[in-house]
C-alpha cells in the first residue's frame, strides 16, 4: 500500500465538496467508519471536469471508461484513490 505524501495538499472548497460527494461524506469532521460509496460519473462538458482533473493531478482520484451500455458513450468514472483516503483520515484534508 503506497503511502500518503507528508506534503502538504490544499484543497479548494469545490474540490473537498466533490470528494465529500465521492464517498457520501455528509460532515467532514465526523467520517464514518466505512465510506458508502466511492464513484462520481462525469461526460465531455461536464462542469466538474476541470476539478477532477485537477484531484487527479494531486493524486486523489483516479479515473477510467464507464461502462458506455449503462452509462453512455464517453462518460468517465471516477473514484477516490488509496492515496486520497489515507490523507482525508490522517491528514484530515476536508476541514
Amino acid at each position: 500500500m503506497k503511502e500518503a505524501s507528508t506534503q502538504a495538499i490544499v484543497l479548494t472548497q469545490k474540490e473537498k465538496g466533490i470528494l465529500m460527494h465521492m464517498l457520501g461524506i455528509e460532515n467532514p469532521k465526523r467520517l464514518p467508519k466505512k465510506f458508502s460509496r466511492n464513484s462520481f460519473f462525469a461526460g465531455e462538458g461536464h462542469q466538474d471536469l476541470p476539478t477532477l482533473q485537477s484531484l487527479i493531478e494531486k493524486k486523489l482520484v483516479d479515473s477510467g471508461f464507464a461502462n458506455p451500455k449503462i452509462f453512455g458513450a464517453n462518460n468517465k468514472y471516477y473514484w477516490v484513490t488509496e492515496i486520497g483516503t489515507q490523507m482525508i483520515r490522517k491528514e484530515k484534508i476536508l476541514r
